[in-house]
């Protein structure tokens, strides 16, 4: 497993990572039901999202109308295998290939290192899914390798 952008690109496509996002792939990030987001996490987003740099702002825009329509939960209720803020994710295509990313905020995103923001098209369709959910057509989510409130620690954003 690696964590590095190239090997991301080549996985997803680079036009899926900076590609326009159209209603299409709003209703993607939907077709496996309302994302489930931590009340910590939404308020760290909506933070992050009002001092998102002017390359950000449009997917800023987009997860706050996703945050809008997600099942927002206590930090408690929040199962371990639902994609939270700093998650490590192990991905599997149709083919077998395993990839691994984090969902970070926007300023700790490195996409050298697999560290995805947020506020990315990945990054949307990532927040409140849960282990064997679709990405895209080919793509699942294996496995979620490392949840933060599994392990009883909380990430500022």
């Amino acid at each position: 497993m690696t964590w590095m952008y190239e090997q991301i690109k080549d996985f997803f496509g680079e036009s899926f990572i900076f590609r326009n996002t159209s209603k299409r792939y709003l209703n993607e990030v939907f077709k496996n039901g309302k994302p489930i987001v931590s009340e910590y996490d939404y308020l760290n987003i909506l933070k992050a999202s009002k001092n998102a740099k002017s390359s950000e702002k449009k997917y800023a825009k987009i997860m706050t109308k996703i945050l809008d329509k997600a099942d927002i939960r206590p930090l408690k209720l929040i199962s371990f295998d639902i994609i939270t803020m700093n998650s490590k994710i192990l991905f599997v295509t149709n083919k077998g290939k395993h990839i691994g990313l984090k969902l970070v905020y926007p300023e700790h995103a490195n996409k050298s290192k697999g560290d995805i923001s947020v506020f990315s098209r990945l990054g949307i369709c990532l927040l409140g899914k849960k282990k064997g959910h679709k990405i895209r057509k080919n793509y699942y989510i294996h496995e979620i390798i490392y949840q933060p409130q599994d392990k009883g620690y909380v990430h500022e954003a």
